[in-house]
């Protein structure tokens, strides 16, 4: 141990001998390990951390689907059949999410969930405080209960210990509080969205009441029974699908083709995110060897000068594996340092990439330097260090350290300029594929900023309403909030236009409804057509600026009881009846869902709802005073109004609350934002991705160009009597520069080879993350090499331009 703490004491004498380049070797290793451990505390927070629930991999997320369709949600009749009739099943839990309001001071809207009695057994989580619901309660003539999260707990309750069986209203309901869930628990949805249902409410499943089998709104999970594996269970899980295709054929048409599927929660929750993560985490590696290779470029330089001293202890009786083991040992000392500063790095860019999380990234709130972080901090040092100090270890130990007593250069100088050499191609190749990646991303990215979405994202606002159901049970009173509302909202000042829409676009998923013709008989075994659906109430395509090409739009004489009237988009006009007019055609929905028959008023332009990314589907809107969903209730409680404005919309937030609280002051105002904002929002994604990507491959960019500056400097120092000589005999300045510039930009050259075949292949990697660009794109990747040969030649030039100033007579005698 004696002799380890003297080697130690050695090594760091010797590196506090240069400050310079120690300096610059910490601060290049800081930057490189700082970034990596970053982006590992993300990775580590989401992909590496256990679920919130015991034995999660016992744990199966269950839907079904129909063919050509997404997956869906479970109807409760199937949730019932499946939890008595799939022995593979120990327990099946559901649940539907919602909002619902809470009052008791100024009304709030706060993330629900209408949660089966059994889901928290099937999830193996208990209550911290009280219990959940039980089987009785979990009827529709149950008594009211609730179960609040420990976040609602703390902020709503103050953290009381005596809130088991205090009094909440809900929805205008009073409950009573029966159970408080652990600090760190959600729902699987919720850890995938990096949210927190604030209460649980029980779904009230009555089996004696259940025959519509339509309804498939249900979100479920399934605890296996030992020895039971994934797949197994999948398969017992479609085979009861089938039987019941087969037991009730007129829910299940046969032109629909049912299934039921499964996957692994933690695959089910996480598996969206993975990949990106996976190619950040890649990107960022690619960064930190950049790093070493320029590190180990300033080592290889540094070995050179101390090749004398290096040989006088050889010649003592210091052996060479001894002397490798001295190189080695400082590129360690190096790396542990630009780890410690990499650390501190890192701490600042996990803020920053809390600040940047777009909103898909689940459980980045846990991302931070935690043991695990600092243990893989600790690791990339160590082969940081390897790394760095290998090449110059080799070096060291390689012949002609006898050389250097006699003051010759032996044959090391040109084998170690090779090898400096070798690491600056490495450092371009690695840095052309950063850029690539970047260059595709950032493309990408603009391409869908560029994307008409159909309609206006500029001076709209949009106001997330809900109603209190037990205040609003009665139809006549929701149409008339909203027939009162959207008056006053139009006498704003400012304000051009107010309507109000169900979902709105880029936020929410719409689900399809099927419809059949008239007049069109459908042939046996065909599939019946479908759409997605829309509610809106008169003023809503003029409030979004959606263009109504043919026809007209919802309007106050679209109510209760006139015809049932319909809005389609173009794609379905042209999906439904190519080459025709379809004003004037009637079709009834599926389900039995109101106003039943309704007939094409107008035609409205496609508009890009599910993403910037995603193509408009056919799509109807149905008007909010005429539709009721297909289990007999009344019409919609929950809207989004947009405004459109002359002015900023964002000074109309108080406006707005205050004519809403004006109708009723029991209704909450909370979700307020532009449509640009939510534009924003919808492509943070993308955003994230360039933004890193791009950061890292410019600072790669920066360490190779310092790599190929320090390479030509020290290149033009070793050959300064050749340039010396050179320009006595008659060549001018402009030639010596072109002979230093002419390596470097070889050298870039040699990079550009090699990166060029790895960029292609890479690239792929980034094929399902872009959008109007594809990998291996041409003129990205022509782009990317020309400013990499720019930052080569720019580095190459200085220290070539320097050298050919030197006066001839000083250039001679300089050894």
């Amino acid at each position: 141990m004696s002799g380890v703490h003297r080697e130690v004491r050695h090594a760091a004498r010797a590196l506090r001998r240069a400050p310079t380049l120690s300096l610059a070797a910490v601060v290049t290793l800081a930057l490189g390990i700082g970034a990596t451990t970053a982006i590992f505390s993300v990775v580590s927070a989401v992909l590496l951390r256990p679920l919130p629930y015991p034995d999660a991999d016992r744990l199966l997320a269950v839907w079904v689907a129909w063919e050509g369709s997404d997956r869906s949600g479970l109807s409760p009749a199937e949730v019932l059949d499946y939890r008595e009739s799939v022995p593979a099943f120990r327990d099946l839990g559901a649940w539907a999410g919602s909002t619902a309001i809470v009052s008791g001071g100024e009304p709030r809207t706060v993330a629900a969930a209408y949660a089966s009695a059994d889901l928290f057994t099937a999830l193996g989580v208990a209550p911290a405080l009280g219990r959940a619901f039980t089987a009785d309660e979990d009827r529709p003539s149950g008594d009211p209960v609730a179960v609040v999260s420990h976040g609602f707990w703390r902020t709503w309750l103050g953290g009381s210990p005596e809130a088991v069986g205090r009094r909440l209203v809900v929805d205008g309901e009073p409950r009573t509080i029966v159970g408080v869930m652990p600090a760190g628990f959600a729902l699987p949805e919720d850890v995938a969205a990096g949210q927190e249902t604030q209460l649980y409410l029980p779904l009230g499943l009555d089996p004696a009441a259940i025959d519509d089998r339509g309804s498939h709104f249900l979100s479920a999970v399934a605890r296996l029974r030992p020895g039971v594996s994934p797949a197994g269970a999948v398969e017992a899980l479609r085979a009861r699908a089938a039987a019941g295709v087969a037991e009730f054929p007129d829910d299940y048409p046969a032109d629909m083709r049912f299934t039921a599927g499964g996957a692994p929660l933690r695959e089910d929750v996480l598996g969206a995110i993975r990949r990106p993560l996976v190619l950040l985490l890649g990107a960022v590696t690619l960064l930190l060897l950049v790093a070493c290779a320029n590190v180990a470029g300033l080592l290889l330089s540094r070995g050179e000068e101390r090749r004398r001293e290096l040989a006088v202890r050889a010649a003592l009786g210091a052996s060479r594996a001894r002397l490798a083991a001295t190189v080695l040992l400082e590129s360690v000392l190096l790396s542990l340092a630009g780890a410690a500063a990499g650390v501190a790095l890192a701490l600042w860019g996990t803020e920053t990439l809390l600040a940047l999380r777009p909103a898909e990234l689940p459980s980045l709130g846990g991302a931070g330097v935690d043991a695990r972080v600092l243990a893989f901090a600790l690791a990339a040092a160590l082969l940081a260090g390897v790394a760095c100090g290998l090449a110059p270890a080799v070096s060291v130990a390689g012949p002609g350290l006898a050389d250097a007593l006699a003051g010759g250069r032996g044959d090391l100088g040109r084998p170690r300029q090779r090898l400096r050499g070798a690491l600056v191609v490495a450092q371009v190749a690695v840095t052309l594929v950063l850029l690539a990646g970047a260059g595709l991303l950032g493309r990408s990215l603009a391409g869908l900023l560029s994307v008409d979405p159909g309609y206006a994202t500029r001076d709209v606002l949009a106001v997330q309403l809900g109603l209190p159901a037990a205040d609003y049970a009665e139809t006549p009173r929701v149409l008339a909030f909203y027939r009162d509302l959207l008056p006053r909202l139009r006498g704003l000042p400012g304000v051009l236009h107010a309507g109000a829409v169900s979902n709105l676009p880029l936020e929410t998923t719409l689900g399809d409804l099927n419809f059949v013709v008239e007049g069109r008989p459908m042939p046996p075994g065909a599939r019946s057509p479908a759409a997605d659906w829309q509610v809106v109430t008169p003023g809503y395509f003029e409030a979004m600026a959606i263009p109504v090409l043919r026809g007209r739009g919802i309007t106050d004489a679209d109510g209760e009881n006139a015809p049932g009237a319909v809005v389609i988009n173009e794609r379905m006009a042209r999906e439904q009846w190519p080459g025709e007019d379809p004003l004037g055609r009637r079709f009834t929905l599926g389900g039995g869902a109101g106003p039943g028959v309704v007939e094409v008023v107008g035609v409205a332009a496609d508009v890009r709802h599910a993403g910037l990314d995603a193509e408009p589907r056919a799509e109807m809107y149905l008007p909010h005073a005429q539709f009721r969903f297909w289990d007999g209730g009344g019409p919609l409680l929950g809207m989004d109004v947009v405004l459109r404005s002359a002015a900023d919309p964002a000074e109309l937030a108080r406006a707005v609350a205050r004519e809403v609280h004006a109708v009723d002051p029991g209704v909450p105002v909370d979700e307020v934002r532009t449509i640009e904002r939510v534009v924003a929002a919808s492509v943070a994604g993308p955003r994230f991705a360039a933004i890193l990507v791009g950061s890292f491959s410019m600072l790669a960019l920066v360490l190779a160009g310092v790599g190929l500056y320090g390479l030509v400097a020290y290149a033009a120092a070793r050959r300064v009597r050749e340039v010396g000589l050179r320009i006595a005999v008659g060549a001018r300045a402009a030639d010596v520069v072109r002979l230093l510039v002419g390596e470097a930009v070889r050298l870039v050259g040699l990079g550009l080879a090699v990166g060029l075949p790895a960029a292609l292949l890479g690239t792929r990697l980034l094929e399902r993350l872009l959008f109007g660009v594809a990998p291996g794109d041409p003129l990205t990747l022509a782009a990317v090499a020309a400013v990499v040969i720019g930052v080569g030649a720019g580095a190459g030039l200085l220290p070539a331009a320097r050298a050919a100033r030197v006066p001839p007579l000083r250039a001679l005698g300089a050894e």
